[in-house]
């Protein structure tokens, strides 16, 4: 940014105004804006007001108050659907004593962001009710399908998570204990012996009221096993017995 380089993440301008007398400005910034938050980027996208890309340096914005957060924000929903997020910091300074303006866009959008009303000044229409414009590189464009595509699928991705954890969690209360009791009545492993005590009485339950003695036995032999594997390892490397046992 102090280099005075503008790149896609990072929009510099010397001076703004958000004045209604001034609306050629005003809607200007609502179009970078809502390209900013429209945009496929996976970082936050930066605005900063007093920066002269031309000449590199910093200028003393005169009109840093008008960018509190409070007055920004109903101009851009009366423009924007839904009011993008973002955050105003309008008393930063460079290193020489300038003020400027910082505008830091969220990298989590509610996209697309649509325009509600007509932008024009000057006879020249900036956008119509319905556009969307999307930032790529360092211009602004339409927004395309395959746009849309991509903007929908995170939207249809967090739907499907939310849906599928609903599901998961109904299930677990209406037949959760039925379905722990079928998992349990299969083939003992020794995850059993080595996992939680919670997993082992609901499989000891099952064996019980089943009548069937054969995975007892299984369970018991693992349980014998595994200290004697173990037991074994021991000795072969030469290590005293535990506890004076012999």
């Amino acid at each position: 940014m102090l280099r005075g380089i503008e790149h896609p993440s990072c929009e510099l301008k010397r001076t703004l105004s958000l004045d209604r007398g001034d609306l050629e400005d005003r809607l200007d910034f609502i179009k970078l804006l809502q390209g900013l938050a429209n945009s496929h980027g996976d970082t936050e996208c930066l605005i900063v007001v007093g920066a002269d890309q031309k000449e590199a340096r910093f200028c003393n914005v005169e009109n840093a108050d008008d960018f509190d957060p409070a007055r920004v924000s109903p101009i851009v929903a009366k423009y924007l659907s839904p009011e993008p997020k973002y955050e105003i910091f309008n008393n930063m300074r460079a290193p020489g004593g300038e003020r400027y303006v910082l505008i830091v866009m969220s990298r989590v959008q509610h996209r697309p962001i649509v325009t509600l009303v007509d932008g024009e000044a000057q006879g020249k229409l900036r956008f119509r009710p319905g556009d969307i414009w999307v930032k790529e590189n360092t211009r602004l464009r339409p927004a395309t399908r395959d746009d849309l595509d991509r903007m929908y699928e995170s939207k249809i991705d967090q739907e499907a998570t939310k849906r599928a954890r609903i599901i998961f969690e109904h299930m677990k209360a209406e037949v959760g204990p039925e379905l722990l009791s079928q998992a349990v009545l299969a083939t003992p492993v020794p995850e059993l012996l080595l996992g939680s005590r919670e997993r082992l009485a609901r499989f000891a339950q099952a064996m019980i009221s089943s009548g069937d003695p054969s995975r007892f036995k299984m369970l018991v032999e693992m349980a014998r096993q595994i200290p004697v594997e173990k037991w074994s390892l021991l000795l072969q490397r030469g290590s005293k017995t535990p506890y004076g046992i012999t």
